[in-house]
């Protein structure tokens, strides 16, 4: 009956072994799967920020795009003033040539005139 005895003991240690091997299995199980739940919360957190982030960075080149766009239209503007500019200057530089030939000419006129009343004075 001894040896009866000593193997249920023996029985009874082992289940309590496999008991607290389980218990600790269950409770690493648990920690682990927590772990994994943390995890995942991180991960969906990140890649919520990154979409955000992604949102933010596609607008500021739809952004960018438009100023690039904005500052061609503006320089091509510009370019035409400078054009224009440049085409009113010659114009107006035409004109006071214009006009200083016909001051000249003008002028030219008006001399022989006088000198055409001085020669009609002396011959009356």
């Amino acid at each position: 009956m001894d040896s009866r005895l000593l193997l249920l003991q023996k029985e009874q240690e082992l289940n309590q072994l496999r008991e607290a091997a389980l218990i600790e299995l269950e409770q690493r199980y648990a920690a682990k799967e927590q772990e994994c739940h943390e995890l995942l919360d991180k991960f969906n957190q990140l890649q919520a920020d990154f979409e955000y982030n992604i949102q933010l960075l596609e607008g500021r080149d739809q952004e960018l795009q438009q100023y690039d766009s904005d500052a061609s239209l503006q320089a091509e503007a510009l370019a035409d003033c400078q054009r224009q500019l440049a085409e009113l200057q010659e114009a107006c530089e035409e004109a006071r040539k214009e006009l200083k030939a016909e001051r000249a000419a003008r002028q030219e006129e008006e001399f022989l005139a006088q000198t055409n009343c001085q020669e009609l004075r002396q011959q009356i």
